[in-house]
């Protein structure tokens, strides 16, 4: 132990003597004047404190229930006429049934020249939906939604540009737009098993499946194969997840353990934070859908019928998960490997 403590001192000492050679970095802010982020839960949401330039107001209306018709809260984003293009609106609320959120665009005339699908797929969940709105001839955006508007929490707003880019013409095509923090676009599954360079690329289940604490903890998916691969990738979304207690995989009655969820920037807002007594970290869930990986060998997968369970992780919060794929790694003609003896 002594030896070991004086090789670490004479390494601090070292570091202590080239201190001054060393240039430390500045702390820079990255500087956001076309993007802003709305607190919808303020008491004041129509405050001009910190907008951007091309945005005027921020006004709340809640319209009672009367003759029959629900009551309902609208909120309106007053823009400037400078603003040109698009914009995305990412709007993060509670996805609560019966509560879908409608985003909409208007002259002041009350032409209506945007308007979304209604937002969300009532999983009782955190969540966040994105648009990309033209802003051509709109002087307001509205995001309306039934009842009190409690379960909207917040809006992040961006300005777009189009730039030029390439792709190779035979491959998928590249997202509508860059994501401001790093987000991957959201799996498209297809109908049809896709083949490419030895990969088969097929859909175990589409749809959304929610796993809660107080039941179902886990969901079983089974899907057939015409023969065992070389090796394997499942992959999914996830909603509402805790980065610390990703869901475990269970495959054909083989323990893989947790699944590898690929994160966001650290600034997104889709993080929330939770603090619990006598726990000296933060808890975090992210409100939006993340995507999972696991790595499968090629072994623990049967010519025939496959079990995959995925089950809520320890201490996790509710989620859902949506999606499911898997690609299979198949012998090619022109795989590149070697026999090490």
């Amino acid at each position: 132990m002594a030896a070991t403590s004086s090789i670490l001192i004479a390494a601090a000492t070292l570091l202590l003597s080239a201190a001054p050679a060393l240039r430390a970095q500045e702390l820079r802010v990255q500087p956001t004047p076309f993007s802003v982020w709305l607190d919808l839960r303020a008491s004041a949401p129509s405050s001009k404190s910190g907008f951007p330039i091309w945005m005027e107001s921020l006004q709340r209306t809640f319209t009672p229930e009367a003759d029959g018709v629900l009551a309902k809260t609208v909120f309106r984003l007053r823009l400037r006429r400078i603003v040109t293009g698009e914009i995305q609106l990412r709007l993060f609320f509670n996805d609560t049934l019966g509560n879908a959120p409608v985003v909409s665009g208007w002259s002041e005339t009350g032409k209506k020249l945007y308007e979304s699908q209604p937002l969300g797929s009532g999983l009782e969940l955190p969540t966040s939906e994105t648009v990309i709105i033209p802003v051509s001839g709109l002087d307001y955006v509205e995001v309306s939604v039934p009842g009190d508007g409690a379960n909207l929490s917040s809006v992040f707003v961006a300005t777009l540009k189009k730039y030029e880019g390439r792709k190779a013409l035979d491959f998928e095509k590249e997202p509508a737009m860059d994501d401001p923090f790093s987000n991957l676009p959201s799996a498209a599954p297809g109908s049809d098993d896709s083949y490419l360079y030895g990969r088969v690329k097929a859909t175990i289940e589409a749809g959304a499946i929610k796993l809660s604490p107080k039941g179902p903890r886990q969901t079983l998916l089974e899907f057939d194969l015409e023969s065992a691969p070389l090796v394997a990738v499942i992959s999914f979304e996830i909603l509402n997840a805790d980065p610390f207690n990703p869901p475990e995989i269970t495959l054909n009655k083989r323990a893989l353990g947790r699944a590898s969820i690929r994160l966001p920037d650290l600034a997104d807002p889709g993080y929330q934070g939770s603090v619990r007594a006598l726990e000296p970290d933060m808890r975090f869930r992210y409100a939006g859908w993340m995507q999972c990986q696991q790595l499968v060998p090629g072994s623990l997968l049967l010519s025939g019928a496959n079990k995959l369970t995925v089950t809520l992780g320890k201490e996790s919060p509710p989620i859902a998960i949506r999606a499911v794929e898997i690609e299979l790694k198949t012998n090619w003609k022109h795989l590149n490997y070697e026999l090490i003896p």
